[in-house]
């Protein structure tokens, strides 16, 4: 999580206003500043809503960008020889298809703990209302960012097997200075497993952004789920929509008690755009078949 590096992130700042034309001695006092304990959360949402709603410019620094990345790239090119990048691609490859494949088999043979099938169990197929490949999912949560923002998220998922439908509403509201955002997401999943207790995800879709305007822009997510046991788990979301000049990325970590057909969650989100940062604790429920 690289905006998590507090040092990395504030010379990173730096580095940005230096290029945009800051005088040294407001360098000097923007790190000075950053340094210090914040202690006002007033206009969070604001600032994180002019980031998003930022468009991109042409300038000759993104052409001075580019021909550093065209350098950088003929030489990681010229440094890797092709057949290690053909057994990337395979192995790639072959993560892809055995985890579909995996999610297909458990689709076909999930049980109920009705019918007792002491075979299926033997085999590590999936319970009907296990967490990991739901047919059908359903989650709420509730958090707080930067201590005076609520986060409020409902999310949906539709599936069987390796593939799955999400639709998913985030509303963040600032109390104190009457403002909020709202993000509505859909997002086609290819879901891997490679076994009962571990799903990986791979989607792609579409991110809306409400503020004062609409936008919208292209987006991708990677949910990782991992069981330890039948009870407790880990959940790792991930994700970023290219909206803007800068987009947003998000990041979800939360530990996980479930039972049958039930799940309870409690976390820490993380959310970016540009030089602005949103964080705080959440809590979710979690009904799934």
């Amino acid at each position: 999580m690289q905006f998590l590096a507090k040092p990395y992130f504030f010379i990173h700042k730096a580095f940005i206003l230096f290029k945009s034309g800051t005088t040294m001695k407001n360098l000097i006092l923007y790190l000075g500043l950053t340094l210090c304990v914040n202690l006002s959360y007033a206009d969070k949402l604001t600032g994180f809503k002019k980031q998003v709603a930022t468009k991109k410019t042409k300038t000759n620094s993104s052409n001075e960008s580019s021909s550093q990345e065209e350098e950088s790239s003929s030489s990681l090119a010229s440094g890797i020889s092709s057949s290690l990048i053909e057994v990337i691609f395979k192995a790639a490859g072959y993560v892809l298809i055995t985890g579909g494949a995996n999610s297909l088999d458990h689709a076909r043979n999930s049980y109920s703990i009705d019918q007792k099938s002491t075979q299926k169990e033997n085999a590590g197929y999936r319970l009907d209302g296990s967490p990991v490949l739901p047919f059908v999912r359903f989650d709420a949560s509730l958090g707080e960012l930067e201590k005076s923002i609520k986060n409020i998220q409902i999310r949906g998922e539709l599936g069987w097997g390796p593939m799955a439908l999400e639709g998913r509403i985030l509303q963040f509201q600032e109390d104190e200075i009457k403002d909020r955002l709202r993000l509505m997401s859909w997002h086609g999943i290819y879901r891997m497993t490679f076994s009962k207790y571990l799903e990986v995800g791979l989607g792609f879709g579409t991110t809306m952004y409400d503020a004062e305007q609409w936008l919208k822009g292209f987006s991708i997510v990677a949910p990782i789920k991992l069981y330890l046991g039948d009870t407790f788990g880990i959940q790792y979301r991930s994700g970023h929509a290219f909206i803007g000049a800068y987009g947003i990325t998000e990041q979800n970590l939360s530990g996980i008690i479930s039972a049958r057909g039930v799940s309870i969650a409690g976390g820490y989100k993380w959310l970016s755009s540009g030089l602005s940062e949103l964080e705080g604790p959440f809590i979710e429920a979690s009904f799934h078949y």
